[in-house]
């Protein structure tokens, strides 16, 4: 939609795109609901965490951005089927979104719903490749792989620069200012003062905590950083392969692997669009034994 919103440009006015653009989400928003709706009569097998607006007969998607308030996930989050009636969870990058108690508590509740031999997957940013990448000054691997050059046309509204330093925090932790009733809007950029990017924040204290690695303590910096009252659903957090191992066998997983793009051992993930192709992601995939 985004790049068909941006050739539309070159021959509609404001007063005509921007009408359409507002009938195509009018229009999206209740396909998704109706399709949503008449699959729920249809018995789920999976369940997928943070998976945008994607619906499909056998998944059901907890996404709060596009399946309301009941999708919200916190350290309160239950999940709505029966112990040991699921058979596989997978994550889209949510747990950047959370706090180490609520990814705690979610890695809990999927181990309880799922069926034992079931697996467990996710994709989330790989924050040693992102460090080492910032040490390197790889601008245009902080800019491209990851995905920032999507929200830096934002960033000029408040006067934060696309350097090196700003792409890197940016991973870590993000707010969002003037942000539309309508999210998916979100999805063309097509909204006036909107800003999605990090906190300004001090370069010399940033360099010292990652060249010590200590991520969680440069996390918890950033985000003291963000003015109050704004949204703060984005990046907030990191996790290295390790940390994660540990969250995932403390919930009750075995065999938990530092997997690739496309590479489960369970046949029914191994969908592009479950995966999602970059070098700045970590995949993990673990078993309820």
């Amino acid at each position: 939609m985004y790049y068909v919103n941006k050739f539309l440009k070159f021959f509609l006015k404001d007063k005509y795109r921007i009408p359409l653009a507002n009938f195509y989400f009018f229009v999206n928003d209740w396909i998704r609901k109706i399709l949503n709706t008449l699959l729920k009569i249809v018995p789920k097998k999976y369940i997928l965490i943070g998976g945008g607006n994607l619906v499909k007969p056998q998944i059901i998607n907890y996404d709060h951005r596009f399946f309301g308030p009941d999708s919200f996930i916190d350290e309160n989050f239950e999940i709505r089927f029966k112990s040991n009636s699921l058979k596989g969870a997978f994550l889209h990058c949510i747990i950047l979104h959370l706090s180490d108690k609520s990814v705690e508590r979610l890695f809990s509740e999927i181990f309880r719903v799922l069926k034992r031999g079931s697996f467990i997957r996710l994709w989330t940013m790989d924050i040693e490749k992102i460090a080492e990448k910032y040490i390197e000054n790889d601008t245009s691997f902080l800019l491209y792989e990851t995905g920032a050059f999507l929200k830096t046309p934002s960033w000029k509204n408040n006067n934060i620069k696309v350097d090196n330093h700003n792409l890197f925090t940016y991973n870590l932790c993000t707010y969002t200012l003037n942000e539309p009733k309508n999210k998916v809007r979100n999805k063309i950029r097509d909204v006036p003062n909107i800003f999605i990017g990090p906190p300004k924040s001090n370069q010399k204290k940033v360099n010292n905590l990652v060249k010590e690695k200590k991520f969680k303590e440069l996390s918890v910096y950033l985000n003291s950083l963000i003015p109050s009252g704004v949204s703060t659903d984005g990046h907030k957090n990191s996790f290295t392969f390790e940390e994660i191992k540990t969250l995932l066998e403390l919930a009750g997983f075995n065999d938990v692997n530092n997997s690739n793009y496309l590479d489960s051992r369970f046949k029914p993930f191994r969908k592009k669009y479950l995966d999602k192709k970059s070098d700045s992601y970590l995949y993990v995939e673990a078993r309820k034994l």
